[in-house]
């Protein structure tokens, strides 16, 4: 095929599904590519190199994919920040008891 796929779930180490599609290019110019998409609770990857599908990781270079990454900073509150948050927690609080 023109391109092929591998799909996995993202919780899952493996792939569970893979092929190949060809696409009629005099017709359909460029629209299937090659990349990396979600859809639902799966993962995709398109790739257009020599057994790209052979398995993730293979899928997974040719097409340049990186894992994502995520640093997240922690961060703390003021004293007063603490303060406003837990009066709009009873103000909340309150105004949801009077409306039941």
């Amino acid at each position: 095929g023109d391109v092929c796929y591998m799909s996995k779930r993202p919780w899952d180490e493996t792939w569970d599904e893979r092929g190949c599609l060809t696409n009629n290019e005099t017709l359909y110019p460029g629209l299937v590519k090659p990349g990396y998409a979600t859809f639902r609770d799966r993962e995709y990857i398109l790739c257009a190199t020599n057994k790209c599908n052979e398995n993730w990781e293979n899928a997974k270079e040719a097409v340049n994919f990186q894992d994502p990454s995520c640093s997240i900073a922690t961060t703390t509150m003021s004293e007063s920040e603490i303060i406003e948050a837990e009066f709009r927690m009873e103000w909340a609080s309150m105004l949801n008891s009077i409306s039941n």
